[in-house]
């Protein structure tokens, strides 16, 4: 008998304790970690991360009742161009800990084919706000791709950023438009450098441009004027090259213009940065800038605005292009968070594949069925006075 009322009194005290604590479980907070992978040796890498950061402070760094902790890696080089190692490291460190629900990164769409297999056998939603390389998510661009990204036979990596279908037959377009008849096509030879050489080369000759030649430079090169030779010898009135600003692009037009090659030049957003117009100096007025979506100084009011004007009060520099694709990156997974209410990796990416009508900064966007999002505009950009100054949005087809 006394066995059984110390048993009863046992189990009233655990009982009457139960109800003193607080709840637990996975709705009742504690520490998430989104980890974010970006070349912060690169101006636009870095202008990204600081997009990150901005919709994190103006969280306070919560998402519903959890505490959000970023951890920051780079996965670049000193020179800013992204390093397959570390991508490697950064991809199996973060699938590794269980405290990461989410992956914004990388910018390379180069450093996305090293990083996507890896996140997906972890089950962990990744999001990039600049990798535009078509064939990361959509079929027909490449012999495997994207399924061989995808080992689990499920979709864990989505972009807020428009892609390169929609941005080089654009710039071809525009290039048409303003009047130029032939065109010398360069890239720097990596996934994103040659895509958009390609798609801009296809588009050119369908609108009427004679492409005049086409070489891949080495990107690691100090002396273009073997190319920039017989560039010369082909007279072209534009010269386009697919590429990173990291990967030689302003030297190429520095050396175009000691060499009185007076073709225009025109880049693609992997170059249409501020670090292009400083490294390439004098020899940058002039050239034309494609970018995917709206540069940060022309976004529509409201969200858009807000972003670059809360941008620069806290870091005193206008953002990079990239940076409020940044910012929305970690404004959908914050919101994922909150809506799934729990520290589980399966809920948050369902929750952010299901993301629809969400007010990023350049206005209303869903992802689609392959994780891209449904905003397609591009913007044509031309250098003056030192700053890629916006001339008109760009639309495929018109």
């Amino acid at each position: 008998m006394f066995a059984r009322r110390h048993s009863s009194l046992v189990t009233l005290l655990l009982s009457l304790a139960a109800l003193a604590l607080p709840a637990c479980g996975p709705t009742s907070g504690g520490t998430i970690k989104i980890y974010v992978s970006l070349p912060f040796q690169s101006r636009q890498g870095e202008s990204i991360r600081k997009g990150v950061e901005l919709a994190l402070k103006q969280e306070d760094s919560r998402a519903g009742d959890f505490q959000i902790v970023p951890v920051y890696r780079t996965d670049s080089l000193d020179s800013g161009q992204w390093d397959a190692n570390r991508d490697e490291a950064n991809a199996h460190e973060a699938t590794a800990d269980p405290d990461v629900i989410a992956y914004i990164g990388p910018m390379d769409s180069g450093a996305a084919l090293v990083s996507i297999p890896i996140t997906n056998r972890g089950g962990l939603a990744q999001i990039s706000p600049s990798n535009t390389a078509p064939g990361l998510t959509k079929v027909g661009f490449q012999p495997g791709w994207p399924g061989q990204f995808y080992p689990t036979g499920r979709r864990n990596y989505f972009r807020t950023c428009p892609t390169d279908d929609v941005q080089g037959p654009a710039a071809a377009i525009w290039a048409r438009q303003l009047g130029y008849r032939s065109v010398y096509v360069l890239d720097d030879g990596e996934v994103y450098g040659a895509g958009i050489a390609d798609l801009f080369e296809e588009k050119a000759i369908d609108v009427g441009i004679e492409v005049l030649g086409r070489e891949t430079i080495d990107k690691t090169a100090t002396d273009f004027s073997p190319v920039l030779r017989r560039i010369a010898e082909a007279g072209p009135d534009l010269v386009f090259l697919g590429g990173y600003t990291e990967n030689g692009a302003p030297l190429v037009v520095k050396q175009m213009r000691e060499m009185s090659i007076g073709a225009v030049f025109m880049v693609p957003d992997g170059a249409a940065d501020s670090q292009f117009v400083r490294q390439a100096g004098p020899a940058a007025e002039g050239v034309l800038g494609t970018l995917v979506g709206t540069p940060p100084d022309r976004l529509p009011t409201g969200i858009g605005e807000d972003f670059y004007n809360d941008y620069k009060a806290e870091y005193g520099e206008e953002p990079e292009s990239f940076a409020q694709f940044g910012y929305d990156a970690a404004r959908v997974v914050l919101a994922a968070i909150e809506r799934a209410g729990a520290k589980d990796r399966k809920a948050i990416l369902e929750a952010i594949g299901a993301t629809r009508d969400f007010p990023g900064t350049g206005g209303l966007f869903s992802f689609d069925r392959n994780g891209d999002t449904t905003l397609i505009t591009v913007s044509g950009n031309r250098v003056v006075n030192r700053k890629f100054e916006f001339v008109r949005t760009l639309i495929p087809g018109s």
